[in-house]
């Protein structure tokens, strides 16, 4: 069994996400042979960073799309900028650390 089950019932097609300053040789040894991919992200870094404040949604979930394939990188920023600006009509500056930090993010998300 692997640290707190985390992998468990999971293919080996799939991915894990994990917000983490920790190396891969940590991860690995904590996961217990998980042979799914393995990717790692600093959000509490990059929100900070982006948002001054630790915020991880935005980084995370940039991870996840460029993880999953589920759009490309740039149907991404163009869905979210649409969202934020809807969302924070009068908050350009949430709007522009949002955008930052998405961009930071589909950069940073490494698969170790």
């Amino acid at each position: 069994m692997n640290l707190f089950g985390v992998t468990d019932g999971l293919k080996e097609t799939g991915a894990i996400v994990i917000n983490t300053t920790k190396d891969a040789d940590y991860l690995k040894s904590v996961l217990n042979g998980y042979k799914g991919d393995i990717y790692t992200i600093d959000a509490r870094k990059i929100s900070m960073e982006t948002l001054g404040k630790y915020f991880p949604n935005t980084p995370m979930l940039a991870a996840i799309v460029k993880v999953s394939g589920i759009m490309t990188d740039e149907e991404l920023l163009n869905d979210m900028e649409g969202s934020f600006k809807h969302k924070f009509a009068k908050k350009p500056e949430v709007i522009d650390g949002n955008m930052k930090a998405l961009k930071m993010a589909l950069n940073e998300v490494k698969k170790i």
